[in-house]
């Protein structure tokens, strides 16, 4: 197995696939959100799906959703993620 099989593995089962007690979990076409129950808690982008094009967008939309429903949440972002610019934009 090399690396890129083992990040394959890690996005499917631990981020992809997330399921955590306490957060309910939201899939849209671009992100996996796992949103706390304690409204207290941070809520968290666990997995995105994104590219050149679609990253802009998509950004903004999870920070005009999280504003929405008056929440505080963390992009979990990897060095493999995509695009490469990911963490600048």
């Amino acid at each position: 197995m090399d690396i890129d099989e083992l990040r394959r593995l890690y996005d499917t089962y631990e981020r992809r696939g997330a399921n955590y007690p306490r957060f309910r979990r939201e899939e849209s076409e671009t992100v996996v959100r796992m949103i706390a129950l304690d409204e207290g808690e941070h809520c968290t982008v666990i997995f995105s799906s994104l590219n050149e094009v679609n990253a802009d967008a998509a950004i903004e939309g999870e920070l005009e959703y999280f504003a929405r429903i008056g929440r505080r949440f963390e992009w979990k972002l990897f060095s493999h993620d995509d695009p490469p610019d990911l963490k600048a934009r």
